[in-house]
């Protein structure tokens, strides 16, 4: 009798998620910020959408951790970004000084007051607080967990325990 010869069966290549933080502003929340609130904004620089459902924003202080409170956290609902999409995010609260962002945008929380001198805030591709980047409890890089990451000022910024610019703001 005739044999079927088995179907071979393909995995699919997964696609490499190529989002980055493309903007970052802590200067608001204040009465001298140049805009109003902080932001900050996502970009995907790949060629496949990317849904940020289960990612999030983590904000860390100079010296503290990433997400080290809820309200340093903000997770993304269902968004999906199309190659080349940018999405802004409205973060904390509105200054009193300073300008309107110039565009509406995509997305507002409350969380994430940053300090307009020194912190850092990550991109991640999980829901939970990274638990890492505090002087005492550094993130190893490459984290699988962070997709990109923005230090300024005098921040620690988890590579490895050295400053960014050395400690110079």
């Amino acid at each position: 009798p005739p044999t079927d010869t088995p179907t071979p069966t393909t995995t699919p290549t997964p696609v490499p998620v190529f989002l980055a933080l493309s903007q970052v502003y802590a200067g608001g929340g204040s009465s001298t910020g140049f805009y109003k609130p902080d932001y900050a904004e996502i970009l995907n620089r790949g060629t496949s959408a990317v849904n940020l459902s289960g990612y999030s924003l983590q904000y860390g202080s100079a010296t503290g951790n990433f997400g080290s409170s809820a309200t340093n956290i903000y997770v993304f609902g269902s968004v999906t970004l199309q190659p080349g999409q940018y999405y802004l995010v409205q973060l904390g609260a509105l200054g009193t000084g300073g300008a309107d962002l110039p565009v509406t945008p995509d997305a507002t929380t409350t969380n994430l007051n940053m300090s307009a001198a020194s912190g850092k805030t990550a991109l991640a591709n999980v829901a939970t607080a990274l638990g890492c980047g505090a002087t005492a409890t550094l993130c190893t890089l490459p984290d699988s967990r962070i997709v990109d990451l923005v230090s300024y000022g005098a921040s620690n910024n988890g590579e490895g325990g050295t400053t960014v610019n050395n400690g110079v703001v």
